[in-house]
């Protein structure tokens, strides 16, 4: 039995995975704004109570416990800061324990378990809090020398665009992550509480919100395709797959989405989701 853990931008998930790659339990908990004020305690505090927490849920011990998984976003750890949370984690748990960029953790599930077993160069989306990627070429997955990589929401789709939270200006995040289409209709349809794709999908399905949130979700797919089309472009993939909070929004975005970029191209891209959704992060920080 291995426990994997995924680091969100919002949240902190943690699962037991058994040797087949199946999740058998998860429990899930938000960042706190006490928690956002020192993010490196919040992480080691957070971990080591959610790990007792589904040990006593599920009746197991430490002792049946192989490896500790963990994935991670670059917005809350940077590469160089990992062997210092991994050496704080196998003294404290007495387990082999390995970090890896919640993307290629999404992205090697998917490979070994998911939609993209079957398919030898890959372009892997996590779209989310923000977004992440990874790229399989010829059934490997690259490897940059320097950092891990691939952090695609990064790249500029947009001139002298939104600032982003990396510093930069017009990053793909900032217009085609998962956080600013639903800040955009917070902001659009005075919305206070937290929303998600079933009060989305609810809206859409109302004719007072039906035109507004069409425009909205419009221009949202426009931009999302800029990015994806440039990736393919660069990357001549077999199939993009797309993971993260996004896999809940599929009714919505993601025919449109496909519609849009297929229509750009001297040929026809296949686009298909994650089949371990949201969990596939969990998953594959354990492999």
């Amino acid at each position: 039995m291995k426990l994997g853990i995924d680091l969100g931008g919002t949240h902190i998930a943690i699962g037991l995975v058994n040797s087949r790659g199946k999740l058998l339990n998860k429990i899930e908990k938000d960042w706190t704004s006490e928690d956002k004020k020192n993010m490196n305690s919040a992480i080691k505090n957070n971990i080591i109570t959610l790990v007792e927490k589904i040990l006593k849920q599920s009746n197991i011990n430490l002792d049946n416990i192989t490896k500790i998984g963990i994935g991670y976003t670059c917005m809350l750890i940077k590469d160089n800061e990992k062997d210092e949370y991994i050496h704080y984690f196998e003294k404290k748990f007495k387990k082999e324990v390995s970090m890896r960029n919640d993307a290629k953790c999404a992205a090697l599930c998917e490979k070994k378990y998911g939609n993209i077993k079957e398919y030898k160069n890959v372009i892997f989306l996590t779209i989310g809090t923000g977004i992440g990627g990874a790229y399989f070429y010829n059934n490997k997955l690259v490897k940059p020398t320097l950092k891990e990589g691939f952090e695609v929401g990064h790249m500029v789709i947009c001139k002298n665009g939104k600032k982003c939270r990396c510093g930069k200006e017009g990053c793909f995040e900032e217009y085609a992550s998962i956080r600013t289409l639903k800040d955009k209709i917070k902001k659009e349809f005075n919305i206070k509480e937290n929303i998600n794709s079933k009060y989305i999908l609810r809206m859409s399905e109302d004719e007072q919100y039906k035109e507004k949130l069409g425009n909205i979700i419009d221009e949202y797919t426009d931009n999302l395709k800029i990015g994806i089309i440039n990736l393919i472009e660069i990357f001549e993939p077999d199939v993009i797959c797309i993971g993260g909070s996004f896999s809940y929004y599929k009714d919505l975005i993601l025919s449109p989405l496909v519609n849009k970029i297929n229509k750009q191209l001297d040929r026809q891209i296949k686009v298909i989701l994650a089949e371990n959704k949201n969990d596939a992060g969990i998953i594959g920080a354990v492999l």
